[in-house]
């Protein structure tokens, strides 16, 4: 755990977002690819790391996207939707193997699918595209508009579609 970096504040938040607000405009794109693991037995999980993995991993992808949505609204249209891609991880879909102990990571990942899989539904008919990519034995599943999972063989093989820390 890095208690050596600091947490932004929640005024710090809100500035960022006026400041995208007020400078960018439109928004057609909006990327969640944060992760943060907490790796221990759970018993010896504390209240501290458990929640941090969960503000980060699952709170700042509803915040962020709740935030940006008049923005990508803004945005949208039939011709050229808006677009979120959350990275999920195969962690939040599988049953973990013994010993892993990643109990927080795993629970915000399945935390941030069921959260795709809703907007999905939710925002197809206002031309807003939720994307979750994860990756597990280099095949990547995509959710469109509520639309069960379609590998592409155009993202397996590209393993950058994955981002930055995808399992």
């Amino acid at each position: 755990e890095d208690q050596a970096r600091p947490r932004p504040s929640a005024d710090q938040v809100d500035a960022a977002l006026g400041k995208i607000r007020t400078e960018l405009g439109p928004v057609s794109i909006l990327v969640n690819a944060a992760g943060l693991e907490g790796f221990s037995r759970f018993t010896d999980i504390t209240f501290d790391v458990w929640q941090r993995v969960l503000n980060v991993n699952l709170r700042g992808v509803f915040v962020l996207t709740q935030q940006l949505l008049p923005l990508l609204r803004a945005a949208a249209s039939s011709a050229d939707p808006a677009r979120v891609i959350n990275i999920g991880s195969v962690n939040g879909i599988t049953s973990p193997k013994a010993g892993s102990n990643n109990w927080a990571y795993s629970a915000s990942k399945a935390g941030v699918h069921m959260l795709t899989q809703h907007l999905a539904l939710d925002l197809a008919a206002e031309h807003i595209t939720r994307v979750l990519i994860e990756r597990r034995d280099a095949i990547a599943r995509v959710w469109l508009n509520g639309v069960n999972p379609v590998v592409d063989p155009r993202l397996a093989a590209d393993s950058t579609l994955t981002f930055a820390n995808a399992a």
